[in-house]
């Protein structure tokens, strides 16, 4: 076949239906669904800003982009630190000196107080020091290696007068009488409730003693904050009827220890009658608690001299304390049993070498006369 003839055959075929032609209605309909799709297509895109104002009111797109999920990504990251930061806080609250968050509650005070306004940091050191109370209370009575203990207690202790000082810094630096009298409540309060911890530990001797040393520290601050009170108490009824008060709890405070002292050694007494392996001292005990004379006491209070008032009752407590680690000391030898002083001068000899040398001594020797005789017979 030729070339033109196969020209010719193919241009009939490109308009014939039976192989695919299409007719002028079919290709219109075609055009028309092909060119909807883009025009859709492109509509459906979004413009870019060719203008002043369009360029403003895309800021804030761009400004969520670079600015606001960064923000964002950083504060999910400080929420999860500080998250995890107050779950441990709230772990280590009822922990004890020695324990493994003890160090998180104490740094987590020391935060509070540096965030504290003047008018709380006050009250914080009291609801600080009343931890320490707390803890030393626990300390005291938990069963454990005594020496581990004791060390925990002197942290606790030592925690304590550290409050007691933040207390008593503020009451020094204050100006305001109302916030004077305010402080010096709350020294005064926490002394008394040291003093009562004191009772606790009667059973554990060093822990007694830190104890007993710490309500001494306790009292002079106490001391310097009378003093404070009595410096504005001329032209201030708040600071006089303060004074009045504590000094009133005072002389209570020291007539129900009078009494219980005195109940304690009287029951000694009796026990002491049938334990001559026991010496005590029970006159000197008893010259301690006879000599508790409030009257002179009370007489400066009366005069307004709270100061020499407030010192001989400090004195007098003190006294009390003395009394009752003797009769404490005496009362745990009660517990002891009883020792026959025969029996142990007999169980020395037998036990030391010299008593064996003793006893070798005092068999006679044997003469040869007596060997003789014994012999011949």
């Amino acid at each position: 076949m030729k070339t033109n003839e196969i020209e010719n055959l193919l241009r009939q075929m490109k308009d014939d239906p039976d192989f695919g032609a299409l007719d002028s209605d079919s290709s219109a309909r075609l055009k028309d669904r092909v060119f909807s799709f883009v025009d859709t297509s492109i509509a459906e895109q979004p413009m870019a800003p060719s203008g002043v104002f369009d360029f403003v009111t895309s800021l804030p797109g761009v400004f969520t982009d670079m600015v606001a999920r960064p923000m964002a990504l950083t504060s999910l990251m400080i929420v999860m630190v500080l998250g995890g930061w107050i779950t441990s806080v709230n772990a280590s609250l009822d922990t004890l000196p020695g324990d493994a968050f003890y160090g998180v509650k104490l740094v987590s005070e020391k935060a509070q107080l540096v965030l504290a306004s003047s008018n709380t940091k006050s009250k914080l050191h009291a609801e600080f020091a009343s931890r320490r109370l707390e803890e030393i209370v626990t300390l005291v009575q938990e069963e454990g290696d005594s020496e581990e203990r004791q060390g925990n207690v002197q942290t606790a202790i030592d925690g304590f007068n550290k409050q007691m000082d933040g207390v008593n810094d503020r009451l020094q630096e204050s100006t305001d009488k109302e916030t004077v009298v305010e402080l010096a409540r709350i020294i005064d309060q926490k002394a008394g409730e040291l003093e009562g911890v004191l009772e606790l530990a009667e059973d554990d001797a060093e822990s007694h003693v830190a104890i007993t040393e710490a309500i001494e520290t306790a009292e002079d601050v106490q001391g310097q904050a009378v003093e404070t009170l009595v410096e504005q108490s001329e032209d201030s009824h708040t600071s006089r009827t303060e004074l009045s008060r504590q000094f009133t709890n005072e002389l209570r405070d020291i007539d129900s220890q009078t009494n219980t002292v005195t109940a304690r050694l009287e029951r000694l007494e009796t026990a002491l009658e049938n334990r001559e392996d026991v010496e005590a001292d029970l006159a000197g005990i008893k010259a301690m608690l006879f000599k508790q004379d409030l009257s002179d006491s009370m007489d400066y209070a009366v005069a307004g001299g709270y100061s020499n008032a407030f010192e001989l009752t400090k004195e007098t407590k003190r006294d009390l304390r003395e009394a009752t680690e003797q009769i404490m000391a005496l009362e745990i030898q009660l517990t002891q049993p009883v020792v026959d002083e025969a029996e142990d001068d007999l169980n020395e000899k037998v036990a030391s070498p010299a008593g064996e040398d003793s006893a070798r001594n005092d068999v006679p020797e044997e003469t040869p006369s007596d060997i003789e005789v014994e012999h011949t017979e």
